[in-house]
């Protein structure tokens, strides 16, 4: 009876293996439409395995237990990067999965030098793909994932075939004993998986396919055609004072004093520009007694005693106006255009000088509130009204002077400019997709944050027939061959994609848990030293070990940043560099800090890597090491003791700064939050406000939560070293389960003791 229940284990064993091997068949053979998700899915499972293999011999002379761990976790990890950088370079991560399987099969018939032979092929592999382009690429991704998914399935098959790969690829030596029966396992699953596909390449996707895209399922829409027809229609309306005809709100032919000595000077800038860009009559005449309100409640405020006066309230008025306009400019690195800068003046002085400068202000103010009035909901967009005022006030500079001047009809800036623009906005606001698949105003916005915006022209309109009838201008207006605004925005990625997920609410409190968790490992050694009495020497290097934590919490934040903008966000080529580059330094980094500080507290003298030291030598390389990746973290917390340096640094325009930013600080790549610093004195009171109440609140955490657990634990880690029969994980796990709790209340107390301060402060400020 028992032999008949073991052979049925032994059978429900091999069923389940095969239903799992079946499984990864139908992944592998899948359609591979989605080049991102399956570059990924290749380079996590290559990075995992290939990174256990060469970790796992280099743990074991350490001689401790946790050494057995390190290098599972790290395989995990190096899982988890793989699958980022994939779906960051998809269309050379095919090219580099293909080289390094092919030298693993190669390794399986006994080919040496697995570690030349792979970098070699996954070298020739990124460079043909690069030169070959999409082609190439989805060739080598569907051999690849052919290859990958065949090997995992012999893999899950015969329990042998990854230790005997791991014994092959750790080895150093070329003299191995080889088994070409697993080669040939492989080959044949490749084959049987290549069959499937060819019989059917159209399978089904895997179906944890939309755990990493979502149901995410764009529909293609046509770009529609704005009207770009001319209406032959009267010369644009004429202002004839105190008719009662042309004017909204009040007569301008009966105005107060303080009004009435802009009036004309208003009035003959509207005309100019309405005429030439084409805005309605109505919308033109409500604007100018806009502006004429707003210039009278300027000079208003000029009386004010203490207030600087400019020589007329124009001038304040548009420093106000323009203030958005002068940063999303400087930000853009392009030069502003004012009408004042590109007008001669004459050698006026005086009251001449001061209305010739007026006139010239007076120009971009009507203009900026033209485009704003007859915006509608391109008003939630204010870097698109900076893009129009900058292109349309780019056009007015080059043409005003054209005899006879361009005269539109009334309408013209609706139809071609704000309705193209509109259309688009409302076809997505409108949109019954959820928020991944439909994109806001704020992802709109965020496409003028980037300088390529102004590659776009803004208006639909083809080459206007009255000066083209006029013989003075025969070819296109400024950035007529160029694609229009709308047919970009129709394109243009999200910015922001906010999945619904814990993990997404773990990023966004990063710096809070950051915080917790190395202030809680801090304190427990604390409190163990004094319990243990340990030496100065041996504390210091048990608490060096907060700077794997760092580096280990920081690639986890990096790590779901990735995870965060994919596959919904399209990023720059320097973003994509920054996110690389920060992803594979830290994880190997990570390694070696791993791997020293296993050798700090293992043997006290050994050798590792043809270096020979003892548990010192290690360290001092740990500390080395981990300084590397706490340089930025340093550098971020310095500039917050004076924080105008902050805003300094994030708005200079060198391009050496910025690309140091881009890579290590991605939030430097926004066009908002560079300049909201506070004074030194305010940055000082806000200090001691937080300083106190973290030196209590690590004061009571010590007393109360930390230190209360350590005797408990030390019985439990006694039981473990003097008790036969003891298991070391299910010593780990006891220890997780008494201080998960402990370390739950540190977390929340935090609110607590800060309800308490706000309510001391509130007090003291009154």
């Amino acid at each position: 009876m028992m032999h008949i229940e073991m052979y049925a284990m032994e059978a429900m064993g091999y069923a389940v293996r095969i239903a799992a091997a079946a499984y990864v068949a139908v992944i592998s053979t899948g359609s591979t439409s989605e080049l991102r998700f399956h570059a990924g899915l290749q380079a996590s499972v290559l990075c995992g395995t290939i990174s256990f293999i060469y970790l796992d011999p280099l743990f074991l002379p350490a001689r401790l237990e946790i050494a057995e761990v390190a290098p599972y976790l790290l395989g995990i990890i190096a899982s988890f990067v793989g699958l980022a950088l994939g779906t960051l370079l998809p269309k050379f991560f095919p090219g580099a999965s293909l080289g390094v399987t092919s030298a693993l099969l190669l390794l399986c018939f006994g080919v040496p030098h697995f570690r030349i032979l792979g970098l070699s092929l996954a070298s020739v592999g990124v460079l043909v793909t690069m030169i070959l382009g999409n082609a190439c690429s989805d060739f080598c991704n569907k051999t690849s994932s052919l290859l990958i998914g065949g090997g995992v399935a012999v893999a899950i098959i015969d329990p042998n075939f990854f230790p005997y790969l791991r014994a092959l690829g750790g080895s150093t030596s070329d003299h191995r004993e080889t088994n070409i029966s697993f080669g040939i396992y492989w080959l044949l699953s490749f084959l049987v998986m290549f069959l499937i596909w060819v019989l059917n390449p159209n399978g089904g996707k895997s179906s944890i396919h939309w755990l990493f895209y979502g149901r995410r399922k764009i529909p293609t829409v046509s770009i529609s055609k704005s009207r770009t027809s001319i209406v032959t229609t009267p010369p644009f309306y004429q202002f004839d004072g105190g008719s009662g005809v042309n004017f909204n709100m009040f007569d301008p032919g009966n105005l107060p004093t303080r009004i009435n000595q802009y009036v004309n000077l208003v009035y003959r800038v509207c005309d100019d520009i309405g005429n030439f860009f084409g805005f309605q009559d109505s919308s033109v005449r409500n604007q100018a007694e806009h502006l004429l309100i707003l210039i009278s409640n300027n000079q208003r405020d000029m009386k004010i005693e203490g207030i600087h006066r400019p020589a007329s309230p124009i001038f304040g008025l548009h420093k106000k106006v323009f203030s958005n306009y002068s940063k999303w400019c400087e930000s853009m690195g392009v030069k502003q255009n004012f009408w004042g800068m590109h007008t001669e003046r004459s050698g006026r002085t005086g009251i001449e000088r001061l209305e010739e400068e007026e006139r010239v202000l007076a120009t971009d103010l009507v203009l900026f509130f033209a485009i704003w009035g007859e915006g509608a909901n391109i008003r939630h967009m204010p870097e698109c009204l900076c893009f129009l005022f900058h292109k349309m006030m780019e056009e007015y500079i080059k043409f005003h002077d054209y005899i006879p001047p361009r005269t539109l009809y009334a309408g013209h800036y609706l139809d071609n400019v704000v309705r193209p623009i509109y259309e688009v906005v409302e076809k997505n606001m409108k949109s019954k997709a959820d928020h991944p698949n439909r994109r806001n105003y704020d992802d709109f916005n965020e496409f003028f944050w980037s300088r390529s915006c102004l590659m776009y022209r803004y208006t639909s309109s083809t080459l206007d027939p009255d000066l083209e009838a006029t013989g003075v201008i025969n070819g296109s207006l400024p950035g007529e061959s160029e694609p229009t605004i709308s047919e970009a925005l129709e394109k243009a990625p999200k910015t922001f994609l906010e999945k619904r997920s814990w993990a997404r609410s773990i990023l966004a409190v990063y710096r809070v848990l950051e915080w917790h968790i190395v202030t809680f490992y801090l304190l427990a050694v604390l409190a163990f030293s004094i319990e243990l009495v340990w030496d100065s020497i041996y504390i210091i290097k048990v608490a060096s070990g907060v700077f794997w934590i760092f580096n280990l919490l920081h690639l986890h934040w990096n790590l779901l940043e990735v995870w965060c903008e994919y596959p919904g966000i399209q990023l720059s080529g320097t973003s994509v560099c920054g996110s690389f580059f920060t992803l594979v330094t830290r994880f190997v980094i990570l390694v070696y800090q791993t791997l020293y500080l296993m050798w700090t507290f293992g043997s006290q003298h050994g050798e590792c890597l043809g270096v020979e030291g003892d548990s010192t030598f290690w360290w001092w390389q740990y500390i080395w090491i981990s300084l590397l990746v706490m340089l930025p973290w340093i550098f971020s917390a310095s500039l917050q003791i004076y924080p105008f340096l902050t805003t300094m640094i994030l708005s200079r325009r060198n391009d050496y700064i910025q690309s140091f930013l881009n890579i290590l600080f991605p939030l430097s790549r926004l066009y908002v939050g560079k300049a909201v610093h506070e004074s030194f004195k305010k940055t000082m009171i806000y200090g001691f406000f937080w300083a106190t109440l973290i030196v209590f609140k690590l004061w009571f955490s010590y007393n109360f939560e930390v230190g209360a657990m350590v005797k408990p634990s030390m019985k439990l880690i006694d039981d473990y070293l003097n008790l036969p029969d003891q298991d070391f994980f299910k010593m780990v796990g006891l220890l997780l389960f008494r201080w998960s709790p402990q370390f739950l209340v540190y977390l929340v107390d935090f609110s607590i003791w800060y309800s308490v301060w706000q309510a001391f402060a509130g007090t003291a400020v009154g």
